[in-house]
């Protein structure tokens, strides 16, 4: 467009005249058409510029003439790809090749025949930049452990100029694909350890590597984009294709497709997979501890007889409500950078770690330590003293009678008479329109001779045994003492609000 021409326009009409067509491949490094010329079939050829330069054996002048390549000039050629490469420029050879207006129609399918003894017509060097995230994903890939390595169909110098603006090279070294090939088993392990980039390769050195590094013990992730990618991708412990550039065959072959062909969705997906090996970590953790501790709980409960600490009901809540809900919280963490600082797990770290073991250990050893010393301990302490079976007996107050009702902030003294009695205050709750709820006794500590006392107190001439009226409402109790339990059934109501059953109380004491 810059040249006042609409290249679209041109490619539709020179497209008309092609006969012959020979596609691009990573092997051949070059495509070519066979196009139907007035002077005759034309065959024009791209690709790698060296590659292309070795099957010239002329050239086109300034002036337009077509004369033989010298050493020269060929020597000349060469120098100009290694400086274009080693600015980081993609470097194509475009060139020719005119054949007789009679020539056979066969000789133009056979690709390595036609492309033979080309004329060289121009030598291009292309810019292709490096994306402004991909340094600082490369660096974070590094730094969690992750060896990134290149390997590329491009010219070597391209192709370190370009790992070095990534930071893939940086101290190691950098190899072509033919050389790759040759080396046998050993010295190719040998040189996998400093081995960055790999230059001119072809699919089946990209399966050489992948291979050579797994039977090094090590796990390889590889992406790749063409159909001739599938084996190595398929042999790798992670095969990731590009879900745009890429084809079907690659995306059916690997296991992860990048959608934006990005690489810092490649450093997204490593930290997911963190994430989620992570997580299960937490949770095993999590379950371990405190199903082991509650085993060890309930097991030395019912060896030494100290009752049972935790019911059913309690058991198959703290299970179904807090461990689901503590337990999905862990799952669903999301990640977080720490997780990409980390060094990788090897193929055959155990799900459970010795450190993790550690923490499990301690935390169960001091949650055990803990729900023991209730059991144990508390039950020493008098004034801690935990309840045991409950009594159950009729259970009346005195310190009220029929009618006598106490203002809202005034209470009395009151006995409770009944078996087993300790407790502290009651509540009488509120009947709407009949009694709002006020606090309307405490009963004495002791049972014994106290209680008698305060009855005469209460009822002069009784002698500690008169008798004692019922409440005329309903009325539940509410013991607030340290680990002491009273409490009372609220009785049963007629229309009238009128009690029919006593009421009955159940006392927990020592």
């Amino acid at each position: 467009r810059l040249l006042g021409t609409d290249y679209r326009a041109v490619r539709e009409a020179r497209s008309k005249t092609v006969t012959r067509m020979h596609q691009f491949n990573s092997d051949r490094k070059r495509s070519s058409v066979v196009a139907a010329e007035e002077r005759g079939p034309v065959l024009y050829a791209k690709g790698a510029a060296e590659i292309v330069l070795r099957m010239c054996t002329s050239q086109v002048e300034a002036s337009g003439a077509v004369v033989d390549m010298s050493h020269e000039a060929r020597d000349q050629h060469e120098k100009h790809i290694t400086e274009m490469a080693s600015r980081g420029l993609r470097t194509l050879a475009i060139a020719s090749r005119e054949f007789s207006p009679s020539e056979n129609s066969a000789t133009f399918d056979d690709a390595e025949a036609c492309e033979a003894k080309l004329t060289l017509l121009a030598l291009v060097g292309i810019k292709d930049p490096v994306r402004q995230e991909v340094p600082s994903a490369v660096k974070t890939c590094q730094n969690a452990g992750i060896n990134v390595r290149m390997v590329t169909g491009d010219n070597i110098y391209t192709a370190q100029h370009i790992a070095r603006e990534c930071g893939i090279l940086t101290d190691g070294t950098a190899m072509e694909g033919p050389a790759f090939r040759k080396m046998s088993d050993e010295d190719r392990k040998a040189a996998l350890p400093k081995l960055q980039v790999l230059a001119r390769s072809t699919p089946s050195d990209k399966y050489l590597l992948v291979s050579a590094l797994k039977e090094m013990g090590e796990v390889v992730a590889v992406t790749g984009d063409g159909t001739n990618d599938a084996p190595a991708l398929k042999v790798s412990d992670v095969g990731l294709s590009m879900g745009i550039t890429g084809t079907e065959v690659a995306k059916e072959a690997s296991d992860i497709v990048i959608l934006d062909d990005n690489f810092n969705s490649i450093v997204a997906s490593v930290s997911w997979g963190r994430c989620v090996f992570s997580n299960i970590r937490k949770f095993l953790q999590f379950q371990l501890t405190i199903n082991g501790v509650a085993l060890v709980v309930a097991t030395l409960s019912a060896v030494t007889q100290r009752g049972m600490p935790l019911n059913v009901m309690q058991l198959l809540w703290v299970n179904l409500i807090m461990d689901s809900l503590a337990a999905l919280a862990l799952a669903t963490e999301r990640p977080n950078v720490e997780l990409l600082q980390e060094k990788p797990h090897g193929r055959d770290a155990s799900l459970i770690s010795r450190n993790m073991w550690k923490h499990i250990m301690v935390q169960a050893t001091f949650q055990v330590a803990v729900l023991m010393a209730v059991l144990w301990v508390a039950p020493e302490l008098d004034r801690y003293s935990l309840p045991k079976s409950p009594d159950r007996d009729d259970f009346n107050c005195l310190g009220l009678r029929g009618g006598d009702f106490l203002a809202a902030d005034e209470t009395r003294p009151m006995c409770c008479v009944g078996a087993n009695i300790n407790a502290t205050a009651y509540t009488l709750p509120e009947v709407p329109g009949v009694q709002e709820e006020v606090t309307f006794g405490e009963c004495c500590y002791d049972c014994g001779d106290d209680c008698d006392a305060e009855r005469e107190r209460l009822l002069p001439g009784s002698d500690g045994e008169a008798e004692v009226e019922d409440f005329p409402l309903p009325w539940m109790g509410k013991v607030e003492h340290p680990t002491r339990v009273c409490s009372l059934l609220v009785p049963e109501l007629n229309d009238a609000l009128e009690i029919v059953d006593d009421v009955e109380g159940v006392c927990c004491c020592d």
